[in-house]
């Protein structure tokens, strides 16, 4: 794969929730960048890993598919059953994108930045609209 086409991909992951949470994160960024592709497990879902007591939930986002300003899917409700952590990681303008899709469908939080050479990691904690999880 060649440098052009990585620069367009976020990487981002879920924690500290269970599936179905990070299945309402991850509508929101496939509705928002069609391109988005999951990491699959043996049965054929979302890529969950295990660090320590806490489940991994990893999607890669192609950031030049789509529209971050893009509604949730109609008649599909965008709700959270509980906070969660989002980590986004890869260059500047694509992470920027993710980060708008995500801030216009969840309450966000900035949990930290760390810059890179030439990548950046966002750290968000995110929550329903509504001020529950």
């Amino acid at each position: 794969m060649s440098t052009a086409d990585t620069d367009e991909r976020v990487s981002v992951q879920v924690t500290d929730c269970g599936r179905e949470t990070a299945d309402a994160v991850f509508r929101v960024l496939r509705a928002a960048f069609p391109g988005a592709t999951e990491e699959e497990d043996h049965e054929g879902g979302s890529a969950g890993t295990t660090g320590g007591d806490r489940m991994v939930w990893s999607l890669v986002v192609d950031a030049g598919s789509g529209d971050p300003a893009a509604p949730p899917v109609a008649g599909d409700p965008v709700g959270l059953g509980e906070s969660v952590e989002a980590v986004l990681y890869g260059t500047v303008p694509p992470v920027r994108r993710v980060r708008k899709a995500l801030e216009t469908a969840f309450a966000a939080e900035d949990r930290g930045t760390v810059p890179g050479e030439h990548e950046v990691e966002v750290r968000l904690r995110l929550s329903g609209r509504d001020g529950t999880s």
